[in-house]
C-alpha cells in the first residue's frame, strides 16, 4: 500500500470500531484484513477510502468520519448499500492503523541510524547550546532540530479565580503545526518537530505528570500551572478561552491576571495572641477550705468542672419535715392492735 500522512486521523481502536458496526461485524473486518483483501488504503480527512480484493470481487468503500457518532459509509456491498457501516469499511480502519504504527516504527528507526551515524569530529564541532536542543526524552512524538517548528498554546478557563484555591484548573493544551491547532494525542508520530528549549521543559514536566502521554485536557493543582508559568515566562503560549491567537500579556515574571492567583501560598506563622488574653488583668479565684473525711484540711482553686448538686429550696424542705412528722412507723410488736 501506499504510505500516505495520517496527520488529524481520529481515535480507529478496538472499542472505536466496534461502537461503529458491532463486535460481530469487527471480528469479520479483522478476518478481512488478515486475509490480505485490502488492496489500498488512502486517508484525506475526513474521508477514508480503500479498495478490497474478495474472491474475484472487487469492492470500494469510502467512509466519512466527520463525525465519529454519525459515520457515512457508502459501500458496494449489501448492507454498505442501507446505509450501515459495514465490515469493509472496518477493514479499511484496521488497514490504515497498521500503516501508520508502520510509519511511526520506520521513522524512529532513521532517526535513531542518523544520529548513529554523526561523525565524531562533527559531533565535538556542535556548540554546548545546540548539544541541548537536538536530544530529548519527549515520548508523545520525535523531536529534532531539523524537524517542523511547532508551538504550544495553553488556554486557560473563563473560572481561573474560583478553580485556582480549589486546586482543579482545567487547562487545554493545543500544538500548533503548520498554522494548525492540534491535540496532542492526534500529532503524527511519524514526523519530527523543533521545539525551543522552555516548549520542550515545560512539555516534559506535563508529560511527567500525565504518565508520559501528552493530553489534550489537563486539570492541575496551582502549584502546577505555577510551574508552568514560571518555565515559559515570556513567551506567547497562554491565552484565555474564547480569545484564541490573542496571547495574555507579562509584567516582567509575571503573567497577568494569572500570577496572582497561583502563587504558593506563604509558610505558615505563629498566630500573635489575643489582645484580651494579653491586656486581661491577673485575678486569681480566692481559694477555699475544704474539709475531707480524713480530717485532714486542705485547700483549692474551685473548678468549672466541679458539679456539685443545688441545695433543695426552702418549701421543698419543710414539705420533707412534715412528712417524717406525720410517719407511723409498724414494728411488729405484739402489743400493736389497730390504726
Amino acid at each position: 500500500m501506499d504510505r500516505t500522512l495520517y496527520q488529524d486521523l481520529p481515535d480507529l481502536s478496538n472499542g472505536v470500531l466496534a461502537e461503529l458496526g458491532g463486535w460481530a461485524v469487527l471480528r469479520e473486518a479483522r478476518a478481512i484484513f488478515e486475509s490480505g483483501a485490502v488492496k489500498s488504503v488512502e486517508w484525506e480527512k475526513p474521508v477514508l477510502s480503500a479498495e478490497l480484493q474478495i474472491g474475484g470481487q472487487q469492492i470500494r468503500t469510502r467512509l466519512s468520519l466527520r463525525s465519529m457518532a454519525f459515520a457515512e459509509n457508502r459501500c458496494n456491498c449489501e448492507r454498505g448499500r442501507r446505509g450501515y457501516v459495514c465490515s469493509h469499511a472496518l477493514a479499511a480502519c484496521l488497514a490504515i492503523v497498521s500503516e501508520k504504527a508502520k510509519a511511526e516504527k520506520e521513522a524512529r528507526q532513521s532517526s535513531t541510524v542518523n544520529q548513529r551515524q554523526v561523525p565524531k569530529s562533527k559531533a565535538l564541532a556542535t556548540k554546548p547550546a545546540e548539544i541541548k536542543a537536538v536530544p530529548t526524552a519527549l515520548r508523545s512524538f520525535n523531536v529534532d532540530s531539523s524537524g517542523s517548528p511547532m508551538y504550544c498554546r495553553m488556554v486557560l478557563p473563563p473560572n481561573l479565580k474560583t478553580a485556582a484555591p480549589r486546586n482543579m484548573i482545567m487547562l487545554k493544551l493545543e500544538l500548533l503545526t503548520q498554522g494548525r491547532r492540534t491535540p496532542p494525542e492526534r500529532i503524527f508520530k511519524g514526523s519530527s518537530y523543533k521545539l525551543d528549549a522552555q516548549t520542550l521543559k515545560a512539555l516534559l514536566l506535563v508529560e511527567r505528570w500525565t504518565s508520559d502521554k501528552l493530553a489534550g485536557i489537563l486539570q492541575l493543582k496551582r502549584e502546577q500551572l505555577h510551574e508552568l508559568v514560571r518555565i515559559l515566562v515570556g513567551t506567547p503560549c497562554f491565552e484565555w478561552a474564547g480569545k484564541p491567537d490573542e496571547a495574555m500579556k507579562w509584567d516582567g515574571e509575571s503573567l497577568v491576571g494569572v500570577s496572582e492567583l497561583v502563587a504558593p501560598a506563604p509558610p505558615a506563622t505563629d498566630e500573635p495572641k489575643a489582645a484580651h488574653e494579653d491586656n486581661a488583668p491577673d485575678c486569681q479565684a480566692p481559694r477555699i477550705s475544704v474539709r475531707r473525711s480524713s480530717g485532714v484540711m486542705t485547700s483549692r482553686a474551685p473548678s468549672s468542672l466541679d458539679l456539685r448538686p443545688m441545695p433543695p429550696p426552702r418549701e421543698l424542705v419543710r414539705r420533707r419535715e412534715m412528712e417524717e412528722e406525720s410517719k407511723v412507723v409498724v414494728d411488729g410488736s405484739p402489743h400493736f392492735l389497730s390504726m
